[in-house]
């Protein structure tokens, strides 16, 4: 149990741990008000039946009875009240810290290494950040702390009766924890498949669902809609089998202590009535403090079996957590690099991607320098979105070295080289906000620059002759629009800041002949002290560059 507490600790971090702890000590504290405001029934009973004979107990310093009530219900009343404030912090502190470790495994996920995602699926990634992260608040966090504040409540309970009565309790709690202690183990096996198999229909459901609604224009076209309906009616019937396995487990022990314990209060009636010695008043307390006692342990008893139990189907989460958390590669250091003034040279650069034989580019050696501009050609398949990438700095050579200004660039320098270059891909990603706000992608930008990258983009002669406008919502993934209003945003939103280098990866395409034209030309002459890269299929266009880096296997992969 300690090491799952510490392996716990160190998955949620230091400071949420200890946020944790806090509010499981004051649901522990509140615990114990309530068990000794079960313990002062017994003392209570005593001084009601001594008030009856006239005199109360000489420890009770002559107090009444009323007295004795007085101070029993003021201590019930503050057991009830702290409990109150405890269930309210343990529901902030658990769903709040729970979010928190969701933000900060999608914060993780947010800055790992572009090749690292080669290897992880998005859905996946999606699952854990959403579903799985909110599981654990449910299955971990929730159940811990409700687990520690009964289980304080039933020892302490059961030590006051272990004084009242040591044999009754003994044997009675002795029969009632073998029997959970048995139900436990034989479900142990059973509560972990039903978690894994959760874990794993959670995953399927936000792939289907990513995938159905990113094709689904093809879905619909090849008529695909019942194939992932019926995928993932089977993800949710699995959901539903280990929802309903988990109840029914949980819930079956409690059937099972009714049935003995109302067998035990019968034969305990059957001696006590058949016995010789009738039942005096010196046996009142004892039946009253079992009787207040019975009433909290018995549902608080099986509530440490059914938080036990839940913890068990969720533990597998905190298994799953550890293994994501140790896949993040840690972010490494990040150097300035100088703003660039000569250019980049690539030096018999080769990459190749995880787990592949054969590297994607190879052999790849030029030098672009400003103002020029370099046009990448090649058929599909050959590497030209390898080599952007390269460019940009989101993959580093597996071998030969990436030149800037003479000086080799390092893993470090990237996310400062990025600041200066800026990408159109070849299907802009659009969100949903309006054109403007795709554009500027939310950053403040004054209108006179705003204006001048639509005009080189050629999109303000869209909005004069459309139905369109700046504040115009673009839809989920720019469904409101035109491939060829999508690629104008995507270059408006590259042309925007005046940097070092330009990577325009197909930028003609879903345009006519003539706008794609005019649109070159003006980025040309707009840009002309960058480096403007070209990832192009027309040999129209790449005449236009200064020379073309054809990457066709007859290639020998050198510039020209």
């Amino acid at each position: 149990m300690a090491t799952n507490v510490q392996r716990f600790s160190a998955l949620v971090g230091r400071e949420s741990w200890s946020t944790y702890v806090k509010t499981y000590a004051l649901g522990a504290v509140a615990a114990l008000l309530e068990t000794a405001s079960i313990a002062a029934i017994f003392p209570l009973v005593a001084v009601i039946l001594a008030s009856h004979k006239g005199a109360a107990p000489a420890w009770f310093g002559g107090g009444s009875a009323g007295s004795a009530f007085g101070l029993l219900g003021l201590l019930y009343v503050a057991g009830l009240a702290l409990r109150a404030v405890a269930i309210h912090q343990t529901a902030k502190v658990n769903l709040s810290q729970g979010y928190v470790f969701g933000a900060r495994l999608f914060e993780k996920a947010l800055n790992q290494p572009y090749e690292w995602h080669f290897s992880n699926h998005s859905s996946d990634t999606r699952a854990a950040i959403i579903s799985d992260a909110h599981d654990l608040i449910s299955f971990v966090t929730i159940p811990l702390g409700r687990l520690i504040s009964q289980a304080v409540l039933v020892v302490t309970v059961t030590a006051v009766l272990l004084v009242v009565h040591p044999v009754a309790t003994a044997v009675f709690g002795g029969a009632i924890v073998a029997i959970y202690g048995v139900i436990f183990v034989l479900l142990r096996g059973p509560l972990k498949l039903d978690a894994e198999s959760q874990i794993r229909a959670h995953a399927r459901r936000h792939r289907l669902s990513s995938e159905a609604f990113a094709a689904g224009r093809e879905v619909r076209l090849s008529h695909l809609e019942a194939r992932f309906v019926q995928d993932f009616e089977a993800a949710s019937d699995q959901l539903a089998r280990s929802g309903k396995n988990r109840t029914a487990f949980t819930e079956l022990p409690k059937l099972v202590l009714e049935a003995l314990i109302f067998t035990m209060l019968a034969w305990v009636l059957f001696f006590a009535l058949s016995s010789s010695t009738p039942i005096g008043a010196s046996y009142l307390p004892s039946l009253a403090v079992f009787a207040a006692a019975g009433l909290k342990l018995f549902p608080m008893g099986h509530q440490v079996f059914v938080n036990l139990a839940t913890l068990r189907s969720g533990w597998p989460l905190v298994t799953k957590f550890e293994q994501v958390f140790q896949g993040f590669q840690p972010r490494g250091p990040e150097l300035p690099c100088p703003p660039l003034r000569n250019g980049i040279a690539f030096k018999d650069v080769a990459f190749t991607y995880p787990g592949n034989a054969m590297p994607s580019i190879s052999g790849i050696s030029f030098a672009a320098h400003l103002g020029q501009k370099v046009a990448i050609t090649g058929p599909s398949g050959a590497g030209k979105s390898t080599l952007i990438d390269v460019i940009a700095g989101l993959l580093q050579p597996t071998a030969g070295v990436v030149q800037l200004d003479g000086t080799d660039r390092q893993t470090a320098h990237c996310r400062s080289w990025q600041k200066q270059l800026r990408y159109c891909p070849q299907s802009p990603v659009l969100f949903d906000v309006s054109i403007a706000e795709n554009i500027t992608l939310g950053q403040p930008c004054a209108p006179d620059r705003l204006q001048a990258a639509l005009q080189l983009a050629c999109f303000d002669e869209v909005l004069d002759g459309r139905n369109l406008s700046l504040g115009t919502f673009v839809g989920e993934q720019g469904q409101n629009l035109s491939g060829g209003q999508i690629k104008r945003i995507g270059i408006a939103r590259a042309m925007l800041d005046d940097v070092a280098v330009y990577v325009l990866d197909e930028p003609t395409s879903n345009l006519d002949s003539a706008t794609g034209s005019a649109m070159i030309a003006r980025v040309f002459a707009a840009k002309a002290e960058s480096i403007i890269f070209v990832v192009t299929h027309d040999h129209r266009l790449a005449s236009l560059c200064d020379f073309v880096i054809d990457l066709s296997p007859q290639d020998d992969g050198s510039g020209v």
